[in-house]
């Protein structure tokens, strides 16, 4: 239905109609590219239908501003989708609607391809448009929606929060979440606890701009929530069945809000999110099915030779909260997270479901000799490792400090060393005779010697960085880091 005549046509010559079989769609359809809008502004001429079998779009109406007409449907046995509506500031008609059988997507990410010719022959450029709905604010009367196939939120400036969705317990496939400029939290959510697919909440996506006969050009697409400030509102979601993508959301300070969540199925991608410092609200996670990433990346050929983009997170300092996780599928990736200083997190994770390990270019990342690290390690799995801080160099720099820290017990309380960090000298208590050896991160020895009540190291001619001092008495070995500043 194109046209305010039809809607007025169809009441006409349909006046008893309560049930449409198939799709409906109110607005002007998807044409390929150009926008052409709808004249209809009023729905009432549908007053009389109560179930639609098949998918309900409402796209490009120009003047329509309210769903009244719709007030008496209470079944939609496909998607709800609605898209580039300048003027639907609410969803009001919809209060009597109790089931969606399929997904509800509200805004659209449309991918245009305009065809024509460069110096290497016919090739297309690719642009991509957001269509979603300019003033829409409030969707309150989604409120007896309790499970939905999928659901996606894209490109909707005057949505504030998500309060009318306070009933939905379930998403069975995805939820996307992406360019929402104006929601601060996931308020309304709360009660959501199962999401069978991939949860994306913000994103940095790579598109083909040219092709294919020329070689292919490639553009970032930026989709992150810029007022994002936290995941309030996911705080009963305990299942992630998919990937779980936190990406390019500037404003969020933290995700304390996901402390049910329990298991991904899928890998956790977490990029560009450069307010967060740590993820203590993962303190419930134990497993995930995929990778464990900490960087964008992506790879791709452009004149026969292999590039990749990858960028971290600049805020994040460690992985406090991952201390629970005992189990992943797949790889551990690391990269350009410039603050990192730490993977003491991961020190109960199983070492045997690592299936590849990458730490680059993590410019203070110092200390990766937790025990899963090592046994992985040791066990000489697949690893890139480089352009970290010492302690983190090389994988045999971080095999080094393994056989140090692991075969010696740090956990003697008598034995103190202070001030740790120093400048160089350290005063090291409660031994009264044995031995010690000052090990760097690369495992070379620059001091040793016997101690005699008590111990004082001057390390003031070494580099700044993490040292290690084993102490021998009689048979037992203990170990300590010192820092020297």
């Amino acid at each position: 239905m194109k046209t305010q005549q039809e809607l007025n046509y169809f009441v006409v010559q349909y006046s008893h109609c309560t049930e449409f079989m198939g799709n409906v769609t109110i607005g002007h359809p998807d044409d390929g590219g150009s926008t052409t809008y709808s004249s209809i502004d009023d729905l009432t001429p549908l007053g009389n239908i109560t179930t639609i079998h098949g998918n309900l779009t409402i796209n490009h109406n120009n003047v329509l501003s309210d769903l009244n007409g719709l007030s008496s449907l209470q079944t939609i046995g496909g998607d709800l989708i609605i898209y580039e509506n300048p003027e639907l500031a609410n969803l009001n008609g919809l209060d009597d609607l109790l089931t969606i059988g399929g997904g509800l997507q509200l805004g659209r990410r449309d991918v245009h391809k305009i065809y024509g010719s460069l110096y290497c022959g016919s090739t297309h450029n690719m642009f991509i448009h957001y269509e979603g709905n300019d003033v829409l604010t409030d969707i309150s009367t989604l409120s007896n929606i309790d499970s939905l196939e999928y659901l996606m939120i894209i490109g909707n400036p005057g949505l504030t929060n998500l309060s009318g969705l306070d009933n939905l317990t379930t998403i069975d496939d995805d939820f996307l979440f992406i360019k929402n400029y104006n929601i601060s939290n996931f308020s309304g959510l709360e009660n959501l606890t199962h999401i069978g697919g991939n949860l994306t909440v913000g994103r940095i996506q790579l598109e083909t701009v040219f092709g294919p006969v020329a070689p292919d050009l490639y553009k970032h697409y930026r989709e992150g929530n810029n007022n994002l400030t936290s995941l309030s509102g996911l705080n009963s979601l305990a299942f992630v069945g998919g990937n779980f993508t936190i990406g390019d959301n500037d404003a969020m300070a933290n995700i304390d809000a996901l402390q049910q969540l329990q298991s991904i199925g899928g890998s956790f991608n977490f990029y560009e999110n450069n307010q967060i410092a740590n993820l203590s609200g993962l303190s419930a996670l134990t497993t995930i099915g995929g990778d464990l990433e900490f960087a964008y990346r992506y790879y791709y050929e452009f004149y026969y030779n292999l590039y990749d983009t990858e960028t971290g997170n600049h805020a994040l300092t460690d992985l406090t909260g991952l201390e629970n996780l005992n189990s992943i599928n797949g790889e551990i990736f690391i990269t350009k997270n410039t603050a990192l200083t730490n993977l003491n997190a991961l020190n109960n994770l199983d070492h045997t479901s690592i299936i590849n390990l990458t730490l680059t270019f993590n410019d203070n990342l110092s200390v990766c000799n937790t025990t899963s690290i090592c046994n992985y390690l040791e066990s000489n799995g697949e690893s890139e490792i480089f352009n970290n801080a010492a302690g983190c160099s090389s994988a045999e720099g971080i095999e080094n400090t393994c056989i140090v820290s692991t075969s010696t017990p740090d956990d003697l309380p008598q034995v103190t060393i202070s001030p740790n960090p120093s400048t160089g000298m350290f005063q090291v208590k409660g031994i009264p005779q044995g031995t010690h050896q000052i090990h760097d991160t690369q495992g070379r020895i620059v001091q040793s010697g016997n101690i005699q009540n008590n111990l004082s190291i001057n390390i003031s001619q070494e580099t700044q960085g993490v040292y290690f001092i084993s102490i021998q008495i009689e048979n037992e070995i203990i170990t300590k880091r010192i820092v020297k500043m």
